[in-house]
């Protein structure tokens, strides 16, 4: 199922009304940090000229999961050439639910295409493609802040020799946030400003609008680490990544496998988004496409074939006692409600 601007959960103040705003004014209109700042997929909306805007966020949320899908499979393709292995990892990526189903759900986001990006821009700079990995990063970079976690996955994903490269076509993406940062000026302080939109369009969290560093750590980042417990621990684990990713990198990290403690640097930096973050699925999951390609890589490296196909029984087994299914269907229902052209038309209030 799929939220559309009439369901009741429309109204909550979330995300989508700050993106869908920018959608629908030029750049630089729309002044709430941090959301105005992730100018790609608002833009990337309006510009497919639907007419709709709700349909044109619907079709770059379909973009990015298969981004993320197809580039994840050909990692994993490149790495083992074994067919079953690319096959498991789309089945996994597609489990998470908070990619594909949350995306379907609620497509006025940027998450989906983030992701998609990190999966593209991983995979250009594993074939060596520095210069397009460096377009990629930079295409990133405007969609959102986070896809910067690619500086970290370049070095694992490329040769020892070329690691060098790998690593300056990441990091001038940095450059683009910080323009950004200094070309739209944030709103958050300005009473005049904010008193021109919705309460659903000024919030950012908490029932607030104040954005700033020392904010965060106060109330997210110091109330995170001392409630820290069991239901954290599921929500950046299995519930993020599902059963199947999480026990196949414990599997892959008791093997000698090339990597594995940079892949644990990479999910620190993963992870440490929810220290700022209200949210915390979301963010954790920008480097699933990578993390779920790893692990399917590390545990079929070196079995049979028949070993292969006992891991992807399971895995499949796994992910549909998880509920992959409604995830999957919810991406189907969502493009065919493209073609059929249905929901609602709308422009922020």
């Amino acid at each position: 199922m799929e939220m559309y601007p009439v369901a009741p959960e429309f109204d909550l103040p979330i995300d989508h009304h700050k993106y869908l705003a920018m959608a629908a004014s030029d750049i630089g209109e729309f002044r709430v940090a941090p959301f105005c700042w992730r100018i790609g997929s608002p833009v990337l909306s309006r510009l497919l000229g639907f007419g709709d805007i709700w349909i044109g966020f619907r079709v770059v949320a379909i973009l990015g999961v298969t981004l993320a899908t197809v580039f994840s499979c050909l990692l994993v393709w490149d790495r083992t050439r074994s067919v079953l292995a690319a096959a498991g990892c789309a089945i996994t990526l597609l489990g998470c639910g908070w990619i594909t189903r949350s995306s379907m759900w609620d497509p006025a986001t940027v998450d989906s295409l983030a992701i998609g990006i990190v999966a593209l821009a991983t995979y250009l700079i594993s074939r060596d493609r520095f210069g397009l990995g460096l377009i990629g990063t930079h295409c990133g970079a405007f969609v959102k802040e986070s896809t910067l976690i690619v500086i970290l996955i370049a070095p694992l994903v490329s040769s020892i020799g070329k690691r060098r490269y790998a690593i300056l076509s990441a990091v001038p993406a940095v450059l683009v946030v910080i323009a950004l940062r200094m070309t739209i000026d944030a709103g958050n302080n300005d009473s005049v400003y904010l008193a021109t939109l919705t309460h659903a369009q000024r919030v950012v969290q908490n029932g607030v609008s104040t954005y700033s560093l020392s904010y965060l750590i106060q109330n997210i980042a110091l109330q995170r680490v001392s409630d820290f417990g069991l239901r954290e621990l599921y929500a950046i684990s299995l519930d993020s990544f599902g059963a199947v990713t999480v026990g196949g990198f414990l599997l892959a990290f008791k093997r000698s496998v090339d990597g594995k403690w940079l892949m644990v640097l990479i999910l620190a930096g993963s992870f440490s988004q929810i220290l700022l973050a209200s949210n915390i699925q979301r963010p954790v999951l920008i480097a699933a496409p990578f993390v779920v390609s790893y692990v399917w890589y590390a545990c079929i490296k070196g079995v049979s074939f028949r070993h292969e196909v006992a891991w992807l029984l399971v895995a499949i087994t796994i992910l549909l006692h998880d509920g992959s299914t409604a995830n999957i269907a919810g991406i189907m229902d969502s493009v065919a409600n493209v073609f059929c052209n249905s929901g609602s038309c709308f422009a922020p209030r």
